[in-house]
């Protein structure tokens, strides 16, 4: 008798077999997100937002129509996550309806109708994403009048990154307004897909692109300490417990151009000049003359993956020495070093660097940094067409990624600049960072002027205390974001 069981089997084997050949792994960032989500798949830690305000005549079928058309262009937005056979893969679904949902507030009364709104936002973006069912992408509005409504779009950080949130952008208010218009919309045909740039990418990393950026890599990181940034308050434990909370803080507009002018006239990028001065408060803060930040980039290394929805973020390691007898302008020629360096050899993945190097680890952290800093080139800005007012009004990213502390830099619309500072509140308190923020900027308030100094000469902080509060700090000031976690 034959064995149908057996067949059975062997059928099934082979139908595994062939839908693996046909799946996409995941890029090395997705990879590595997927495990960070793992450790509490209950929480939203990587739910990334983006909240627009439209006042005047909002046309809900276009409205609808443009983010299903958005979904539909983007595979990426259309994707779910599987382990299967310990190798994890991601499936592209073939339905185009996006989670689309209409809640009608309009009966409230006006404070009651501001507070829900809150809530809802609040709400919306701690509601987890479900990996394999999806979708990964889901968008509420909430009417509430006739003239006037919040949208709400909820991302996994799996399938979208910050650049992609300017396309996203783009895209669904040029859908839109085709729809209203009645006419084309006019977006470009996209030859490739995210999946496309997975299969580049793990086929780049094993070539001679391989060999001579991870050669750069493991001299640069060579010896590395195992734990580098803002000593902590209270003692580690194994795993984050994924409470975090932000201060934000803008630089006044004088010193703001005092330190674009300090910048170009030493030939060197805002960005630069503030991740130099980042890393010194750290190194006397910490007492330390080797420090590590992370600095994450586009990740976007081709012109094909330019036009494209998906998670191409990469992070950097910018390692800094550091010595009492060095100048600011030593410092900045060091930034300009580390920088250049590392955006030549930025093809090769984090997630690769430390597969490779091996470094020691803790499990608390990530390796070669605990702190990480960004600076963001422009904010989202409002449209006006027709009879409609776009306003954004929040966009919120995962909160901390896991970092220590997360510095986020944005270049506002006036050359002013906000310092947005989100921290692990089971490793610091709040006013160990407040009194960070206080060092900063009154280090920058310095060495703008002289560059000159050495960093032993600059004054600072006294055993951690602040020379000043936040509110008296020049060129500082101070308010509280959000919490977040």
């Amino acid at each position: 008798m034959r064995d149908v069981g057996r067949d059975i089997q062997r059928l099934s084997d082979e139908w595994r077999r062939r839908l693996v050949a046909e799946l996409p792994l995941l890029s090395f960032a997705q990879q590595r997100i997927w495990l960070l989500h793992q450790l509490d798949p209950t929480k939203a830690m990587y739910n990334v937002r983006y909240i627009v305000r439209a006042l005047g005549v909002l046309d809900l079928d276009a409205l609808r129509h443009a983010a299903a058309e958005v979904r539909r262009r983007h595979a990426v937005l259309r994707t779910t996550f599987h382990l299967i056979d310990n190798t994890l893969y991601q499936v592209i679904r073939g339905e185009t309806q996006s989670d689309f949902v209409v809640v009608d507030i309009s009966d409230l009364a006006s404070e009651e109708r501001v507070e829900e709104t809150a809530l809802r936002i609040e709400a919306e973006f701690r509601k987890p994403l479900d990996l394999e069912r999806g979708p990964l992408f889901r968008t509420v509005v909430l009417r509430s009048a006739a003239r006037e409504h919040t949208i709400i779009f909820v991302f996994h950080h799996l399938v979208i990154d910050g650049r992609s949130m300017t396309l996203f952008t783009d895209e669904i208010t040029e859908l839109y307004q085709a729809r209203v218009a009645g006419r084309p919309p006019n977006l470009p045909a996209l030859p490739i897909q995210y999946a496309d740039y997975v299969a580049w990418q793990r086929q780049a990393v094993e070539g001679p692109l391989l060999i001579n950026e991870l050669s750069y890599w493991r001299d640069r990181l060579s010896n590395c300490p195992l734990v580098s940034g803002l000593p902590p308050d209270h003692p580690r434990s194994p795993l984050a417990n994924g409470s975090s909370e932000s201060l934000f803080c803008r630089l006044d507009t004088a010193l703001a151009g005092r330190i674009s002018m300090a910048a170009a006239a030493r030939g060197c990028t805002r960005y630069m000049l503030l991740l130099a001065a980042f890393a010194a408060v750290l190194g006397r803060i910490a007492g330390s003359s080797d420090i590590c930040i992370g600095s994450p980039v586009a990740g976007r290394v081709r012109r094909e993956f330019e036009p494209l929805i998906g998670c191409f973020l990469n992070t950097l390691v910018m390692r800094f020495k550091l010595s009492r007898e060095m100048t600011f302008d030593d410092l900045l020629q060091q930034a300009r070093e580390v920088t250049t360096g590392a955006y030549a050899n930025q093809t090769v993945p984090f997630e690769r660097i430390v597969e490779e190097l091996k470094p020691p680890r803790d499990a608390s952290g990530t390796p070669f940094f605990q702190v990480m800093m960004n600076m963001l080139s422009h904010k989202p800005r409002s449209m006006v067409f027709d009879e409609l007012e776009l306003v954004p009004i929040g966009l919120g990213e995962p909160p901390g990624g896991g970092m220590d502390l997360n510095i986020k830099v944005q270049a506002e619309a006036n050359d002013g600049i906000g310092i947005f500072l989100t921290y692990r509140a089971d490793l610091y308190e709040r006013s160990t960072i407040v009194s960070l923020q206080t060092e900063l900027v009154g280090f920058l308030a310095q060495v703008v002027d002289r560059p000159d100094l050495r960093l032993g000469e600059l004054s600072g902080h006294t055993n951690g205390a602040p020379v000043a509060g936040p509110e008296r700090a020049t060129g500082f000031s101070a308010g509280v974001g959000p919490r977040a976690g």
